[in-house]
């Protein structure tokens, strides 16, 4: 139906290869004065992973039964009380997980935040690392230095949601 429709567009749009969207997203960036800023990154991430983060929550989300959401709204809950007291805290697991592959996926990302910075002040750890090679010499100590310390943010928070991880992993795949 238009459900499953809409989830394959969702999909479609994520296949989309980031070269092809480097000089839209350049222009549209530029047009808005949010070139080189950090909240034209955020922008253009949240866009680029909300199908992924639709198309991964949806199995999480149908899993829960209806009756519990509905149990909630008899016990007086409205539609969004419900949903924020209820089916959020039950999706937890499939939200970690979904966050997971989001902040890596983005954390990793080198050739649109490559395209849409051009100085310190907005540039992501991939691309600030990629600077220390040079056309003469490759400056591998600094680099080194430069990839553990990048590393750190994603271990701390792949340590802060572990324990929904693994629950989030196995949930959407069982049926």
């Amino acid at each position: 139906g238009l459900n499953q429709s809409a989830l394959v567009v969702a999909l479609l749009v994520r296949m989309i290869p980031g070269i092809l969207l480097v000089i839209p997203l350049y222009i549209t960036l530029a047009h808005w004065s949010l070139l080189n800023t950090r909240l034209g990154l955020i922008l253009i991430y949240t866009g680029i992973n909300t199908s992924f983060v639709i198309w991964m929550m949806q199995s999480f989300i149908a899993e829960i039964p209806r009756d519990i959401e509905e149990a909630a709204m008899v016990d007086g809950d409205s539609r969004l009380s419900a949903l924020w007291r209820v089916v959020i805290p039950l999706a937890a697991p499939g939200l970690a997980a979904t966050a997971i592959f989001s902040v890596i996926a983005t954390y990793n990302d080198f050739l649109i935040a490559l395209s849409l910075t051009s100085t310190p002040k907005a540039q992501t750890v991939p691309v600030g690392v990629s600077t220390l090679i040079g056309k003469i010499q490759i400056e591998f100590g600094p680099m080194a230095a430069a990839g553990v310390i990048g590393a750190l943010p994603i271990i701390i928070f792949a340590l802060i949601v572990q324990r929904h991880f693994v629950r989030g992993l196995t949930l959407g795949a069982v049926k």
